[in-house]
């Protein structure tokens, strides 16, 4: 029997005035009992502060992105990076306004895939897009001609942009967020009020994207770390997630009130529960050490071609 028949049977065996009702039920208790299931089945919202940026930012890249290849060509931003910046966004909104966010708010597992969900997959996927010079394009030429001497005379944004872009001030940025937002008093204040909970999600969707920035480039030929200080740049990413993991999983006691007070939509324990939080959290950190590995793969492939092209020279 497939996943859709407990529906269908639970649907056909009430009279057709109530059969709405119990469907809705019978779906409901379905989703209940697959969790993984329940976070892309369940229900979806429609807040304005999520939308209206992200149909903003999608407005301004699609009218970038066309103007950019009409005047460059096209592979000034080749059709995949439009897609991975369409995918980040999705993801963006799957997180924000999705099941997710429901599910977040009573289950601290779930919270916690809600965060790297921004963390991990939205905010690379964003930055791989290029948005900065699409974004740039999407812009009338006038305002660019005004804005951008304006910026470049503002010795403080252009200080505060260099500033950033240095990896250990991108690394202690995001790891100071990721660890000052998990401290129980922030934490519980962030889930008792809507707005506090808005500047959680911006604060990391910010510092995820000034971490990336390194990894990534914000353009096409930005510099990046090589893959040596990539390697270190992504080991030193670990330890913070990795003990809040550790915490987590073997604290005897619930660390958050908020989730003593929700009902767990799947019947776990607090503690069941804040232990499959820190499973989740010590999961991230083999993400980061897979990253690790293929930039100490990508070093030693460097290292070789150097010396491939030195031995002929040498000879000489």
């Amino acid at each position: 029997m497939n996943l859709a028949a407990p529906l269908i049977l639970a649907a056909a065996a009430h009279p057709s005035g109530a059969r709405g009702h119990h469907a809705s039920e019978a779906a409901s208790l379905f989703l209940r009992s697959h969790p993984v299931l329940a976070m892309f089945a369940g229900r979806w919202q429609a807040e304005a502060t999520v939308l209206v940026p992200a149909a903003l930012a999608a407005l301004l890249y699609a009218a970038g992105w066309l103007r950019l290849r009409r005047a460059a060509g096209r592979n000034s931003v080749p059709a995949w990076r439009a897609a991975l910046f369409a995918l980040g966004l999705l993801a963006l909104l799957w997180a924000l306004e999705g099941p997710l966010d429901d599910l977040g708010d009573a289950s601290f597992a779930f919270h916690m895939i809600q965060h790297e969900s921004l963390i991990l997959v939205a905010a690379p996927l964003l930055l791989l897009g290029l948005p900065a010079p699409v974004f740039a394009w999407a812009l009338p030429r006038r305002w660019n001609r005004a804005t951008l001497p304006w910026f470049s005379r503002r010795r403080m944004l252009r200080r505060l942009a260099e500033w950033l872009g240095r990896p250990a001030v991108a690394w202690a940025f995001f790891n100071a967020a990721f660890a000052l937002w998990h401290l129980p008093p922030l934490y519980n204040a962030a889930q008792g009020n809507d707005w506090v909970h808005y500047s959680e999600h911006i604060t990391f969707l910010v510092a995820a994207l000034v971490y990336w920035s390194r990894l990534v480039g914000l353009g096409p030929h930005a510099r990046r770390l090589s893959a040596a200080s990539a390697a270190g740049y992504a080991a030193a990413n670990m330890p913070v997630g990795m003990l809040l993991g550790i915490w987590f999983l073997f604290s005897p006691r619930p660390v958050y009130a908020h989730y003593e007070a929700a009902e767990n939509p799947f019947g776990w324990s607090v503690l069941m529960d804040q232990q499959l939080a820190g499973a989740i959290h010590l999961l991230v950190g083999t993400v980061y050490l897979a990253l690790v590995g293929v930039y100490l793969a990508r070093w030693m492939v460097d290292l070789e071609e150097a010396e491939s092209v030195s031995k002929p020279s040498a000879s000489r």
